[in-house]
């Protein structure tokens, strides 16, 4: 469904395609916000995934996708940790814990 490069009547004719991916994410990121209330931190992460999956879907890009079909279990790895703790931690503790997971991504490779 990609936008780039659409003219304005494309895009018109998308509109209910793009209205429907942009529910889709709203709930997506609701329920993501109630299972970080209810401190349910593999809910968390696996809403996390399936957002990322629905924006990658809508580029519509063949090679986007695929290159995203290499990485995105290692994404969601390096995410694992920092979503585990994300629902129970501070703003602050969240900071740290995202440092801490950007930092030992970067020596692991």
């Amino acid at each position: 469904m990609g936008v780039v490069g659409r003219s304005k009547g494309e895009l018109r004719r998308a509109l209910p395609e793009i209205t429907q991916l942009l529910n889709e994410l709203d709930r997506i990121v609701a329920d993501m916000q109630k299972a970080q209330h209810d401190g349910k931190g593999r809910d968390f992460l696996a809403l996390d995934t399936a957002f990322h999956d629905a924006l990658i879907a809508a580029s519509g890009n063949p090679y986007f996708t695929s290159a995203y079909s290499l990485i995105g279990a290692k994404m969601a790895a390096l995410r694992y940790p920092l979503g585990m703790m994300w629902s129970t931690a501070s703003r602050q503790d969240r900071q740290k814990a995202a440092c801490a997971v950007l930092t030992s991504a970067r020596y692991t490779r």
